[in-house]
């Protein structure tokens, strides 16, 4: 989550040998002939990535704060430990300080510099102040420097000193100019209110307690009264020299606030957009529904907000409010005397159930994939659906319909599903677990029958060559197989595993299951326990090499290539790795082990140089590799 602590490092950090890091934003000439296998987003949309573009070709992971310095906003990007700069008058954005994934506390000119984890910024007129984890820094604007103020890398604490002896929490939400030309800083770890003079670098605490979870800070012009959204006690605060007290409460993790004319305007995780007049209290809904907590761009009332950690912004100068929207990932505008909603910078609305083209097809997610000799079958358990995609990328749902979960067998167009996930496919038959009903059915033909439904959780499906099918039980940590008569037969009964994700049966009938939980893969004897073929059990991290040393984080999905390997999709890692079973060692295949991110639609990539965000399953077909990640289906052909 956004207020959690970064995760721990990789274990194997990347070398040269793994290829170039240019990531997605070096994409291909569209013209030009492959010269090796290339990475293609087929159909679908994405909605994170490190990814510099114009308005919906940009990428983000995890924006936390956002300044506004002139005719530009710039953002922190947390997870991809950059600032990014976008252009208000085209939607622009490019990387302006630090490098994608290369986290460190290193000062210098800003194409040196790097970032560890940006998020609370304040722009003043020849400055950017960003809190950079423990430390304060700043990007001098005239020669684009960046130099730390104070606190120091690593060094967490609640200290109040000069510069680097002085501490903080690991997380400032926000940074807010004081009248007197320093800096407020809401240490939200410390549930304390900090001021920062820059001029000496000296840090003091304005207010110890009396807050919990300070997030966003706006000053008043007016009076100069600082305003303070009190996230876990679900205020509106104000501060002045003194003491603090309440403007008004009742609200849902209010997280930040903006001001302007008399007027505070809040946004927290509920996906509404508050309206406060400070003179008199009163407060109403300004934006959003209720309930309704999803993107989507439109007039004041078709409009809708996903929730937000950053501040919004207001800009006088375009009468608009900017917003990050934690629903798409991207930085919306709202027009402040009509209060219609466009996106600015990222992607558009990129869930959701819409049959169609390539990348105007959109997913509520999907979670696994196979090929049925013509074409690829996706599952989309957040539509309760099974859409089929062509070669060209066109999409249409192919099994179910969206929103009608209640389980219906008989033909396929009447047929009903609630959250399909993993899917299997004979030449003739799919078989599709049912994960919410309990259910494993087979389409074969035009016809859908349900096999069982005596399963705790079915999640995914493996073919043996015997043609049992092989189900992982995800809610019960069990594998069964399955025969066409509905006969269910035990060959890891329940509590055998912690979260078995999905399932593969080599040509000689050796089951191999993908743990999650654990971060190992297993192999199922007969008669006796699983035992450990890739991974250390309960040891997370990222190792290539023999098969006894390899880590893994969160492996969801199992494949043969056509040589013979297993593919592992290792999803919190954000890689498909090649399992060799001969050579009894494994190798990464696709991703990268420590950038990640999704293609923005239309882009095209190298092989090398592709990123992935959560893959969740791997198949090959058509000559293909197709890999489902976040709301897009990915290929990579030539096969590699």
């Amino acid at each position: 989550t956004l207020d959690a602590a970064p995760d721990a490092a990789p274990d194997a950090a990347p070398d040269a040998a793994l290829g170039s890091d240019a990531g997605p934003d070096a994409t291909l000439d569209p013209d030009a002939g492959p010269t090796e296998p290339t990475f293609t987003l087929l159909a679908g949309s994405s909605g994170t990535g490190f990814v510099d573009g114009t308005g919906p070709a940009a990428r983000f992971n995890g924006i936390t704060c956002i300044a506004l310095g002139g005719d530009t906003l710039y953002a922190s990007d947390t997870f991809n430990a950059i600032v990014r700069a976008i252009e208000l008058d085209t939607g622009a954005v490019t990387t302006f300080a630090g490098r994608p994934h290369e986290r460190a506390t290193l000062d210098g000119p800003l194409g040196q510099a790097r970032l560890e984890e940006p998020r609370g910024c304040a722009a003043t007129a020849d400055a950017l102040i960003v809190a950079d984890g423990p430390t304060i820094r700043r990007v001098e604007l005239a020669d684009a420097t960046l130099t730390t103020l104070a606190g120091a890398p690593g060094q967490r604490g609640n200290v109040d000193a000069i510069g680097s002896a002085a501490r903080f929490g690991f997380l400032i939400h926000d940074i807010e100019p004081a009248p007197d030309g320093g800096l407020f800083l809401a240490d939200r770890i410390n549930d304390s209110l900090r001021h920062l003079d820059p001029a000496t670098g000296e840090v003091t605490t304005l207010v110890p307690n009396g807050l919990n979870g300070p997030g966003g800070l706006a000053v008043d012009p007016r009076d100069g009264a600082l305003y303070i959204a009190d996230t876990f006690d679900g205020e509106l605060s104000r501060w002045v020299d003194d003491g603090l007290g309440p403007v008004v409460g009742g609200l849902d993790t209010p997280q930040g606030v903006a001001i302007a004319d008399g007027v505070a305007w809040l946004g927290g995780f509920d996906g509404l957009l508050h309206r406060v007049t400070l003179d008199t209290g009163e407060i109403e809904v300004a934006l959003g529904v209720d309930g309704e907590n999803f993107a989507r761009d439109g007039d004041a009332e078709t409009a809708r907000l996903g929730g937000t950690f950053a501040s919004p912004v207001i800009d006088p100068a375009r009468g608009r409010l900017y917003y990050v929207d934690l629903d798409t990932g991207a930085i919306r505008a709202v027009a402040l005397d009509t209060l219609a909603v466009e996106t600015l910078a990222g992607p558009v609305e990129p869930t959701g159930h819409r049959d169609g083209p390539g990348v105007d097809a959109r997913f509520g997610s999907i979670l696994d994939v196979v090929h049925d000799g013509e074409r690829w079958l996706v599952s989309d358990p957040d539509n309760d659906v099974i859409r089929a995609i062509a070669p060209d990328g066109t999409t249409t749902t192919w099994l179910g319909a969206p929103g009608e979960a209640d389980p219906v067998d008989g033909p396929r167009a009447d047929a009903r599903l609630d959250d399909p996930v993993g899917l299997a496919h004979d030449g003739e038959r799919l078989y599709v677990a049912d994960y919410a009903n309990g259910r494993v059915l087979v389409v074969e033909g035009d016809t859908v029958t349900t096999l069982t439904d005596a399963l705790d959780g079915p999640w995914g499906l493996g073919l043996g060559p015997d043609g049992l099918l092989h189900v992982t039980d995800l809610d019960a940590g069990a594998v069964y197989t399955l025969a066409l008569d509905g006969t269910l037969t035990s060959l890891a009964g329940p509590g055998s595993f912690t979260s078995p994700a999905d399932v593969a049966v080599d040509p000689d009938g050796r089951v191999y299951v993908a743990d999650d939980a654990t971060a190992a893969i297993y192999g199922i004897r007969p008669m006796g326990a699983p035992i450990v073929i890739a991974g250390v059990p309960d040891t997370t991290g990222v190792r290539d090499g023999p098969l006894t040393e390899a880590l893994l984080a969160g492996p969801t999905g199992l494949s043969w290539a056509p040589d013979g390997a297993l593919l592992v999709v290792d999803g919190a890692n954000h890689l498909v790795r090649r399992l060799d079973l001969d050579a009894r060692r494994i190798d990464r295949l696709v991703g990268h082990p420590t950038r990640h991110g999704n293609l923005a639609p239309g882009a095209r990539v190298p092989l090398g140089d592709a990123t992935l965000y959560r893959p969740q399953a791997v198949a090959v077909g058509g000559g293909q590799l197709a890999i489902p990640a976040e709301y897009g289906l990915v290929v990579v052909e030539p096969l590699p």
